[in-house]
């Protein structure tokens, strides 16, 4: 049986081919890309998932002070990612690099239809390996599961009372 076993890209590599990538990037859409360098396009959430997230990172800002932001490529060891919403308390323009080199402290995923638990736990342990140092994951039913090196936690390590209302 023919098999292909490519390596994936290092962190530095997969950082040089995003930004040769940019001219390519279209406007219309998500876009991220995965470990081996392939750019996919994610269509852009729906209206009710960007509300929630949107949500979400007010909550943050409104609680931690610091700035919440959306839109952030990370650089990850399964790719670029994006998470729905992020927040630091550094300044926030050392996440001007594109993508950036570390996660903020703090990535939400809102979780979406097609979303399996394995893919967004996958996409919690590459934001903390990232350097992020909690993932807030926002299920369909707007419960809020927090998750740091450690794994599941019973509450936010930044003691974060947030709700989502969907």
């Amino acid at each position: 049986m023919f098999a292909v076993d490519l390596p994936a890209l290092t962190r530095a590599a997969a950082a040089e081919r995003w930004r040769s990538l940019d001219p390519v990037i279209p406007e219309d859409g998500r876009p991220e890309m995965d470990q081996y360098g392939e750019l996919f396009l994610a269509p852009l959430p729906a209206n009710r998932h960007q509300r929630v997230a949107s949500q979400i990172a007010w909550q943050m800002q409104q609680q931690l002070g610091g700035e919440a932001m959306t839109g952030i490529a990370i650089n990850t060891r399964i790719g670029v990612r994006v998470p729905d919403a992020c927040w630091t308390g550094l300044d926030p323009r050392s996440f001007d690099a594109d993508p950036a080199p570390s996660a903020p402290e703090i990535c939400v995923e809102v979780a979406s239809p097609g979303n399996t638990q394995k893919w967004l736990l996958e996409k919690a342990a590459a934001y903390i390996e990232a350097g992020a140092r909690e993932v807030i994951i926002v299920e369909l039913d707007g419960r809020i599961r927090f998750y740091d090196a450690n794994g599941e936690r019973v509450d936010s390590a930044f003691g974060l009372q947030l709700q989502a209302t969907y």
